[in-house]
């Protein structure tokens, strides 16, 4: 997943790229890759702040998925309610159910 975030005010845009990777049935390594064209390459504090805040965030949505009772993914979009916040996720979980193999009948 590829994920851009524009900041108006500022001018800036952070970049964040996803990468997932099946271990097992039960279990996805996940890389995350950051880029912001408003940070000096040098600039060892603001890049700490956002590794931070960035952190916080994963916090945030660790401990949510956390109490959930099963951590799957649904990738029939139909099994669950959507906002359009959700629209990512959606496009994600219909990507997943293409690469998905469909079982032959007997």
């Amino acid at each position: 997943v590829y994920l851009t975030l524009d900041f108006p005010l500022t001018g800036r845009r952070l970049a964040i790229l996803f990468v997932c990777q099946p271990e097992t049935r039960d279990r996805t390594r996940v890389y995350k890759l950051m880029a912001s064209d408003g940070l000096a390459p040098d600039d060892a504090r603001a890049l700490g702040e956002l590794i931070a805040y960035e952190d916080l965030v994963l916090d945030e949505d660790l401990a949510v998925l956390e109490r959930m009772a099963s951590m799957t993914l649904a990738t029939d979009p139909r099994v669950e309610v959507h906002s359009t916040a959700d629209k990512l996720s959606v496009a994600y979980r219909r990507t997943l159910a293409d690469l998905i193999p469909m079982e032959e009948p007997p």
